[in-house]
């Protein structure tokens, strides 16, 4: 996790978007736009994409971040942006603990 502003980070969801293939997994790129404790982002995404890892782009990494890592959690379609839930601290130690238990 990070505290640092992401706005303007290359970043792409990946997943299995209900218009698609079943089984088929699927990557969308865009960048942030606004943050909070949610990220907006201009990926195409649909409905069954819910859950799935936002990251900065691998081929045009953010310098400083890891390209490898999570930094939302995909949950929220539709309008001109769709948004995610940040990794922040708490939702990491959460993340931990369910994992853990």
């Amino acid at each position: 996790w990070t505290s640092a502003s992401l706005i303007g980070t290359f970043v792409r969801t990946q997943g299995y978007p209900g218009d698609k293939p079943i089984n088929q997994q699927w990557a969308s790129d865009g960048t942030i736009q606004s943050e909070s404790l949610r990220l907006f982002y201009n990926n195409d995404t649909v409905g069954g994409q819910s859950g799935s890892p936002l990251y900065p782009n691998p081929e045009d990494p953010t310098p400083g971040l890891c390209p490898a890592c999570v930094i939302a959690i995909h949950a929220y379609g539709g309008g001109s942006l769709n948004s995610g839930v940040r990794i922040t601290q708490p939702v990491f130690n959460n993340l931990i603990a369910w994992i853990n238990a």
